[in-house]
């Protein structure tokens, strides 16, 4: 009930410590896209326009590249996802909320041995201080 949900937008909106990620020095990027089409991609996956912002750090995991298949019951693909995830440290323009949020790419399985457009598959996103960010 209505409770739940303000509990649950609570922990969702509670501050969370940044991760390994922040300090972490970010590997060199695998996948074939760059750094300025992965952030474009991450921020035209949201149905509305992200608020004015600023990223202030990307986040690369260390990786060899390349994609892992998914497979159905019948071993058939569904879909495929990036084996490089990255991670984004969002500031808004008032200065008040920052963010970080992780995402990999993936793409849907079209039959006959090709593949969809690739997108963000993008995990929980967490508020973070942005005193932290510095």
């Amino acid at each position: 009930g209505k409770v739940n949900d303000l509990k649950n937008e609570a922990k969702k909106n509670a501050v969370t410590p940044l991760p390994k990620q922040w300090t972490e020095k970010s590997s060199s990027l695998t996948m074939g896209y760059t750094q300025v089409q992965l952030v474009a991609m991450f921020e035209n996956s949201f149905a509305s326009k992200l608020d004015p912002h600023t990223v202030v750090k990307f986040h690369a995991s260390p990786s060899a590249g390349g994609w892992t298949v998914v497979n159905n019951d019948y071993g058939i693909p569904v879909y495929r996802y990036s084996n490089q995830w990255y991670t984004v440290f969002i500031k808004f323009a008032n200065g008040k909320s920052c963010f970080f949020q992780g995402f990999g790419l993936r793409q849907q399985y079209n039959g006959g041995g090709t593949f969809g457009k690739v997108f963000c598959d993008i995990n929980p996103y967490h508020m973070t201080d942005c005193g932290q960010m510095h």
